[in-house]
């Protein structure tokens, strides 16, 4: 539990340090209730207060939008320096991204 808090701290300085960040949201999280009616509208409105921020783009994935990857949520590191490949995250498992070829590491 305390490494998530740690994780979940540690993206929170991502955000407010002014790192360049990408949010793809499925639109299933607008629509999951997870705590009470105050719980949720504070959550939606910390995803629109973080959505304007210049560093931030957020998008939603519509329910309806046809999907290339049918895996739970992932995370691609993208960096400034083009020899460093861009790095996705499936859960517990890292593969290195080459142009559109996934290469495991």
């Amino acid at each position: 539990m305390k490494r998530l808090v740690a994780l979940q701290s540690r993206r929170q300085q991502l955000l407010d340090g002014g790192t360049d960040v990408h949010l793809v949201l499925d639109e299933a999280v607008l629509l999951r209730t997870i705590g009470t009616p105050g719980v949720m509208t504070e959550q939606l409105q910390r995803l629109l207060d973080v959505g304007t921020r210049s560093c931030v783009s957020l998008q939603m994935l519509r329910l309806a939008t046809p999907r290339a990857v049918l895996t739970g949520s992932f995370t691609v590191l993208s960096f400034a320096d083009s020899a460093d490949t861009d790095v996705a995250y499936f859960h517990a498992m890292w593969v290195r991204l080459s142009g559109t070829n996934a290469k495991p590491k």
